[in-house]
């Protein structure tokens, strides 16, 4: 009998071993299974951060990057300079007008015949007593004839008045600051401030109480 009941203790024994082998191996296969498991879905969570992150990326991406105020502020800063007064500029100091330098001349016929009253004509240094009247009858639109230029220039006529119209002593003398030069219109230079006169006589000069003088030589 002690027999017997060794071998089914044996036996009991060897079906406990046998039982635990084959569950070791699934125990085994289970840990592996739950590992293989476990690193799947951290590979899953990790491919799942990594598009989280990319689609992060992407949106932050396809966000419109901010505008730059600076055209407004350049405009600011433009309408700041354009604000502020401006400096005056310094007057520039203006030349002294030269003063024209002016003689007096009249044409006189008779007490009754006038052609130019006493009048300022302008003057330039050098120019002589013809150059004025040259100047003042062409401006007044009066006739004038000279004949021959320079010192030897000799009046003729003047408001369609000529020498002997009047008689044989009649014809035109020039009178200046006075005195009756003995030279021609074309040979006296005049002066700032002469007063010229040119008369018409009747008797060579006698009704003018005329006495030719020597006049700036």
């Amino acid at each position: 009998d002690k027999q017997g009941d060794d071998e089914e203790e044996k036996q009991t024994t060897q079906l406990a071993k046998e039982e635990t082998k084959e569950k070791q191996p699934k125990a085994s296969n289970e840990a592996k299974k739950s590992n293989h498991q476990s690193t799947k879905s951290s590979t899953t969570n990790s491919d799942s951060s990594t598009s989280s992150n990319n689609v992060t990326k992407k949106e932050s991406s396809s966000k419109p990057a901010p505008k730059k105020e600076t055209s407004s502020n350049q405009s600011d800063n433009k309408e700041t300079e354009q604000s502020k007064p401006k400096p005056k500029p310094k007057p520039t100091p203006s030349k002294p007008k030269e003063e024209k330098k002016t003689v007096t001349l009249s044409i006189k016929i008779s007490s009754s015949e006038v052609p130019l009253g006493a009048t300022q004509v302008t003057m330039n240094d050098g120019e002589t007593v013809l150059d004025a009247l040259n100047r003042i009858t062409k401006e007044k639109g009066i006739h004038r004839d000279v004949t021959g230029g320079g010192s030897s220039a000799y009046v003729k006529g003047l408001a369609n008045v000529y020498e002997f119209d009047r008689g044989q002593g009649s014809g035109w003398m020039y009178r200046i600051n006075g005195v009756f030069p003995d030279r021609g219109v074309g040979a006296v230079k005049i002066q700032p401030g002469d007063n010229i006169e040119f008369l018409y006589t009747l008797d060579l000069g006698k009704d003018l109480n005329a006495n030719l003088q020597p006049y700036r030589r």
